[in-house]
């Protein structure tokens, strides 16, 4: 988030009033909705987790097909990204085995949403996750808001109570804060932040384009990533 920014004020006092917020070490289903998502939102809180030995599965529900609308052979592209996403697991402290592919068409998870609900629902109470991390259900950007909506709604079907851990990005940047969002900060060690970055650096189909007018993902829109905190929204549903 830049000075320039139109909603930097918003931001930045919504930030400034978040309580800080250590993750429990428990077992926690972290639904990433494009390849990058693991990274760009969540890296920190991975790391940590992964660190830490906490039992850690990562729902991949879309391969990231459709980033680029002008390329037509997706699959390759796809291919590309499935790649990075695994050296951007292993950089975080995963192992490929904690992935789960879940191939939904990228530009298209709305669509499948009642059976992502299920199939996060199904993951989390197999593997006794109490802790489900998801992109925010307003994050400004509709795979992201379709993974966080079948996230909360996964975590109501589940017995007992469920911490929910919803992250930001695209909302950060193009879209004022909601009146009233109360933000959880989790304080990221130095090494935490290197395997962030690292696994950020994986993403290179995102970050270069070489002779086109830009990537997905442009380094001022990457500086929020670069934050010696990441910011949740928490909250226990039952």
């Amino acid at each position: 988030m830049s000075l320039n920014d139109p909603y930097a004020d918003g931001w930045a006092r919504a930030i400034g009033a978040a309580v800080e917020w250590l993750p429990a070490d428990r077992p926690t289903l972290v639904v990433v909705p494009h390849p990058d998502d693991e990274a760009v939102m969540f890296g920190g809180l991975i790391a940590r987790l992964g660190r830490r030995r906490a039992p850690v599965r990562v729902l991949a529900v879309s391969d990231g097909g459709a980033a680029y609308p002008d390329i037509a052979d997706r699959s390759a592209l796809e291919h590309d990204r499935r790649n990075e996403q695994r050296a951007a697991i292993e950089a975080l402290g995963l192992q490929v085995g904690d992935v789960e592919r879940l191939g939904l068409p990228d530009g298209e998870i709305e669509r499948h949403e009642s059976l992502l609900v299920g199939l996060i629902a199904r993951r989390a109470e197999e593997r006794g996750c109490d802790q489900i991390v998801a992109p925010w259900e307003l994050d400004h950007h509709t795979d992201h808001e379709a993974c966080g909506r079948a996230a909360l709604e996964a975590a109501g079907h589940l017995p007992g109570r469920t911490t929910l851990v919803s992250g930001f990005f695209w909302s950060i940047l193009r879209e004022p804060p909601t009146p009233g969002l109360q933000l959880r900060a989790v304080p990221l060690t130095q090494d935490e932040r290197v395997a962030k970055s690292a696994a950020i650096r994986c993403h290179r189909s995102q970050t270069e384009r070489p002779g086109h007018e830009r990537p997905v993902l442009t380094a001022d829109e990457l500086s929020i990533t670069g934050w010696p905190f990441e910011h949740y929204l928490v909250r226990d549903v039952d």
